[in-house]
């Protein structure tokens, strides 16, 4: 892939992750939230399924700042750097962390991915995260490592021809469905702007 910048790539998820903490905030603070179910079935994409070396091996190297750290310098930690916005303890962040990563690991269980990251904020006394916040938090940053490690696992097998692949159901944006098993050379510019995540909450992935 000639063009292919990851920095790219980070810079997306960084805005992915300063949207969600917009949106989080949000409903923490609407009235009607409990009765607002924004993911009813928790179903992350296709790549989840797939426990790829590379994606643990990635989000293991990533190394802990705090949010107000982190967004001061986006451009120099995106990509490098592991962070949660309202938790703002280095070692609270490093737990959780430990916790990502042995879910990656082993066979992944979101929602009690979810519960772990509530209970390890709430005995070190973080701010209360929210249903949707902690949606947030999981699926970007398990999306994240696994399109790291589906990216590296594609290069590695010198496939010539790759193809996008979206989670078809209700939740499915008009972009992810309109690319949906679309087929392109692996060196084609069209992933220099398409390789997934492409949207707030993206669950697509390549193959």
């Amino acid at each position: 892939m000639k063009n292919f910048y990851w920095k790219d790539f980070h810079t997306l998820i960084t805005k992915i992750l300063a949207y969600g903490q917009f949106l989080g905030e949000m409903t923490q603070t609407n009235e009607n939230t409990k009765k607002n179910n924004f993911f009813p079935n928790f179903k992350p994409g296709f790549a989840f399924d797939l426990p790829f070396d590379e994606a643990l091996k990635y989000f293991r190297s990533l190394d802990i700042t705090t949010p107000d750290k982190f967004y001061e310098n986006v451009k120099n930690y995106s990509g490098i750097a592991f962070t949660i916005s309202k938790i703002t303890s280095e070692k609270t962040l490093s737990a959780v962390k430990k916790e990502f990563a042995k879910n990656l690991a082993k066979t992944l269980d979101p929602q009690k991915l979810k519960e772990k990251i509530r209970t390890i904020a709430e005995k070190r006394g973080e701010t209360k995260l929210s249903h949707f916040h902690l949606q947030t938090i999981v699926q970007t940053n398990l999306q994240t490592a696994f399109s790291k490690g589906n990216y590296l696992k594609l290069r590695e097998n010198k496939k010539p021809f790759w193809q996008y692949i979206a989670i078809d159901d209700n939740r499915t944006t008009p972009l992810c469905a309109s690319l949906d098993m679309k087929v392109f050379q692996s060196d084609d510019p069209f992933w220099d702007t398409y390789y997934p995540p492409n949207h707030f909450n993206c669950r697509s992935t390549v193959v």
